[in-house]
């Protein structure tokens, strides 16, 4: 399975050469994801269904990289070779300080 640095995804998803595929589940996704990225959760995942991107360079991530090494592996049973886990997932990319979205940045609403 080949990986992929923070910095060097970035790289390639901001020259449009690579997708950013996040596996996680949609609440996690919702308080935190990386912009542009495909939410695909690994719950519901199923790589025969999964869109023909077989012609592109996919970059799958998650919280730190264990579930995107399970979609990995379901990808290239079925034909996908370019592909890499990122390092290191979205904890990674936080600590990176690379642009996220999400949840996690709406004004909170405190009461006194």
């Amino acid at each position: 399975m080949k990986s992929i640095a923070p910095a060097a995804a970035l790289k390639l998803i901001t020259a449009k050469t690579a997708m950013m595929i996040d596996v996680r589940e949609a609440d996690e996704y919702d308080y935190e994801n990386i912009p542009g990225s495909l939410l695909q959760s690994l719950s519901f995942f199923d790589a025969e269904l999964f869109p023909d991107l077989k012609d592109k360079t996919l970059i799958i991530m998650c919280k730190a990289g264990m579930r995107s090494a399970a979609v990995i592996k379901q990808l290239e049973e079925v034909g996908y070779s370019d592909i890499y886990n990122l390092e290191g997932g979205i904890v990674a990319w936080e600590e990176a300080k690379f642009e996220t979205e999400g949840k996690k940045y709406e004004a909170l609403d405190y009461q006194i």
